[in-house]
């Protein structure tokens, strides 16, 4: 519970500091008996867990995104078990971010990855344009 108190402070402090309004629900519960909603886009981690339960949240998330498919970052400080996630087929590692003392570790699902069918479709997703070989950026049309 004091862990909870401590985090929502650091929320509060955080939207005085940056005026930012966005969404931060801390929720202080067993992780293995909480019910996702399914709109979660960033799950971020503490120091979690022991092996059986991180791996048991792991399936949780998993599990969630096959219900409701979406792009959700995974970011977790401290994480004692890599292993978990290495040559996953929901999450990649897409970094480290090391502020202070704490590294964290950043892993991403992008839902679009798996029902893009075609390289094209890949492509048009992009938020860069792609330059291959001599031939001009592909640029998505304009509604």
């Amino acid at each position: 519970m004091i862990l909870c108190q401590i985090a929502e402070r650091n929320v509060n402090a955080f939207r005085q500091r940056t005026s930012n309004s966005c969404s931060v629900n801390v929720i202080c519960t067993n992780i293995l008996q909480y019910q996702l909603k399914g709109d979660e886009s960033i799950s971020f981690l503490y120091s979690p867990f022991d092996h059986p339960v991180t791996k048991g949240f792991l399936d949780l998330l998993c599990k969630s995104i096959d219900d409701n498919p979406r792009t959700l970052y995974l970011i977790i400080d401290e994480f004692r078990f890599p292993e978990l996630l290495e040559d996953d087929k929901y999450f990649s590692h897409t970094g480290t971010y090391t502020y202070g003392a704490a590294e964290f570790q950043i892993y991403l699902h992008e839902a679009w990855h798996e029902r893009a069918s075609t390289a094209t479709e890949i492509i048009s997703r992009s938020a860069k344009p792609q330059f291959r070989r001599g031939l001009r950026p592909y640029r998505p049309a304009v509604d």
